[in-house]
């Protein structure tokens, strides 16, 4: 790649949305809402077929877990609980949570606050 890059804000986020761990898109940012790509990535994943449904966004889930749609998460690599934007809300709704599981290789404010806490590896 030549020319400018963005840094993104979370670590790993680049990596992560080009593998398709964002909730409307599968690997290479193509959307699930179109009936082509759920076809192409059924076919390729050896299944009959896929929702059409997109998943949540992070930036919903304190509404969804607030409103009983969402009773648990389990987070890896990441640390909501120290760099969401928007971390009083993101408190409150993770009290609410009835299970949280952080899978990480650091101990974490997110990784501290766990019910259960499972260990991971890095690179290298």
């Amino acid at each position: 790649m030549q020319g400018l890059t963005r840094v993104r804000g979370q670590n790993n986020v680049q990596g992560a949305c080009d593998m398709g761990a964002l909730p409307d898109t599968y690997p290479g940012y193509q959307y699930i809402n179109n009936p082509e790509n759920r076809a192409k990535f059924a076919k390729a994943w050896g299944v009959a077929s896929l929702p059409a449904h997109t998943g949540y966004r992070i930036s919903e889930l304190p509404h969804r877990v607030a409103h009983g749609e969402v009773r648990a998460a389990y987070i890896m690599g990441e640390d909501p609980l120290q760099t969401d934007a928007e971390l009083s809300a993101v408190r409150k709704a993770f009290e609410e949570l009835e299970l949280v599981i952080v899978q990480d290789i650091f101990m974490t404010k997110t990784a501290a606050a766990a019910d259960v806490i499972l260990p991971s590896t890095s690179w290298g």
